[in-house]
Parts: C-alpha cells; sequence; structure tokens
C-alpha cells in the first residue's frame, strides 16, 4: 500500500513540474528603412519617417537616433506616434522652453538613445551625445515620456517626426529605430512520455525502499 502511495506522488510531482514556463523580457530593435531624409529650415511641417512594430504588447521602449545630422539640434521638435495614433511630443525646441534650451549651440546626435531609464540625462550630455539619456525636462520630475507607450500593442506602424522651427539651420535624419520590449508568453504545456513518468515513479518508490531498509 506504501509503495503505491509513493509512485501517485512521484506521479503527482511529475504532472505539476511539467509545462511551467515563466514569462521572460524579449527584446527586438526595429530600423526604419525609408531614410535618410533631410529636415528643412524654419518649417513646422518637417519631416516624417515610419517602420512597423512587433506583434506584442509594449513593457518598455527606447528610441534610438542612430545618426541626425543638424547645425543646432536646440532647433528641433521630435514627436512618436503608436499604431494606435497616439502621439508623444519627446523633444520640444530650446526657444519654446523643451530640453534642449540648455544645449546652446551643438550639433547632431550619433548613436543616442532615448531611454527613459537611462541615468544621464539629455541636458547635461555634450554632442553628439553618443549613449544612452532619458529625455525628462530637468525642471519636471517623473514626466518619463516614452512610458507613455507601455501596455500599447507594437504590431503596426510606428511614426517619427521631425521639424526644425527657427531660422537659419537645417539637417538630416540618417537612420533611427526603437527597441521593444515586452513579456514573452507562456509556451504550451508539455505532457512527458509515459515512460518519463515511470522512471519518476520508480525514483520515489526506490527512495523509499532505501528509507525502509536503513
Amino acid at each position: 500500500m506504501r509503495s503505491s502511495v509513493v509512485v501517485s506522488a512521484a506521479l503527482m510531482i511529475a504532472l505539476a513540474l511539467v509545462g511551467q514556463a515563466s514569462a521572460v523580457p524579449i527584446t527586438v530593435t526595429v530600423m526604419s528603412t525609408d531614410v535618410p531624409k533631410d529636415i528643412p529650415d524654419n518649417d513646422p511641417t518637417g519631416i516624417t519617417s515610419v517602420l512597423t512594430g512587433p506583434n506584442w504588447v509594449i513593457t518598455d521602449i527606447d528610441l534610438i537616433i542612430g545618426e541626425l545630422r543638424h547645425d543646432y539640434v536646440s532647433d528641433l521638435n521630435i514627436s512618436l506616434k503608436a499604431p494606435s495614433g497616439y502621439q508623444k511630443q519627446l523633444i520640444v525646441n530650446g526657444d519654446d522652453g523643451g530640453i534642449l534650451a540648455s544645449l546652446f549651440q551643438v550639433t547632431d546626435f550619433f548613436n543616442t538613445t532615448f531611454d527613459d531609464e537611462a541615468v544621464t540625462n539629455l541636458a547635461a550630455g555634450t554632442a553628439p551625445f553618443t549613449g544612452s539619456f532619458n529625455i525628462n525636462h530637468p525642471f519636471t520630475v517623473g514626466n518619463d515620456p516614452l512610458a507613455t507607450f507601455i501596455g500599447e500593442n507594437a504590431l503596426g506602424t510606428w511614426t517619427l517626426s521631425i521639424s526644425d522651427t527657427v531660422y537659419e539651420d537645417s539637417g538630416q535624419l540618417v537612420h533611427w529605430g526603437i527597441r521593444f520590449t515586452a513579456d514573452a508568453p507562456e509556451g504550451p504545456e508539455v505532457i512527458p512520455e509515459p515512460c518519463t513518468l515511470s522512471l519518476l515513479a520508480l525514483g520515489g518508490l526506490a527512495a523509499l525502499l532505501r528509507r525502509r531498509r536503513a
């Protein structure tokens, strides 16, 4: 009787262990393919560039400006629109009191990542801002602009809009992309073969017999 109880217990443990796949973060970086594009001087219409996101719900998102050449990046307004139509202005030009107001005469972004979790604020960076920066306004607490996209389904067209609204300077968006992070869905349950269950059960029985002989 006791041996049959051990076998049943081993079977229950085996069934409890199989098919237990936990969600883990997955990340993919998608780069735009419709660039380079020239950014006209003092034109509020500016330019737009697009890319297609993956079919998953966002848990984190970073904007990557691989290369943006401009004589005076403080002139720029930069916004990002999700496939849902939700749009967030990420950068406001310096003349309108945005984060770039404190940067004065600086040029270019090169391998620049806008990341809400970055330790360094963009206003504390130096051109061409290579590395990761948060783009919170230095006088605003907790605005985390990219975090507003968390919970969106990334599938569809993402649109980056850039405009120069001040006279005398122009530039070019050379390449850019978005790094999407999501939780991978749980995997399908895997039912072990009968021989695997038998071995687990026999293992439990053998353990009992060893204890009885001791």
